[in-house]
């Protein structure tokens, strides 16, 4: 019988891909692609805590291509919502079917402005 295996990166990580764009001043595209779990959330809380330490008026969260998001990643995600409503910061998040999913189950689809495609989702001038 076959057992199941985890692909790694070089330092033993789960891949995780984490890319911002800055399309216009105050705005913020956020790409991630990948797994986001105990082990790499914490990657990915540094990225969007280096995001939060500059003003934007909109933050697009694009995790289309997450394809499995555990407990931690829902905080991470859930502490940058709370950050972003406290500084009047708009929030949209472009979900994978996994991500729709988790946050269906969990009663959390309303507190993120959510659409399918990148493009429903156009960032304010």
């Amino acid at each position: 019988m076959a057992r199941p295996f985890i692909v790694v990166n070089a330092d033993g990580c789960p891949p995780l891909d984490v890319h911002t764009l800055h399309p216009r001043p105050g705005a913020a595209v956020v790409t991630v692609r990948g797994e986001i779990d105990l082990v790499t959330a914490p990657r990915l809380a540094d990225e969007l805590n280096a995001l939060c330490r500059t003003p934007h008026h909109q933050v697009l969260i694009d995790l289309s291509g997450v394809d499995f998001l555990s407990v931690r990643g829902v905080t991470v995600l859930l502490d940058l919502e709370q950050h972003c409503r406290a500084v009047s910061t708009r929030l949209s998040v472009v979900a994978s079917p996994v991500v729709r999913r988790v946050f269906e189950r969990l009663g959390l689809a309303g507190r993120f402005g959510m659409a399918e495609r990148l493009r429903l989702v156009p960032l304010q001038p």
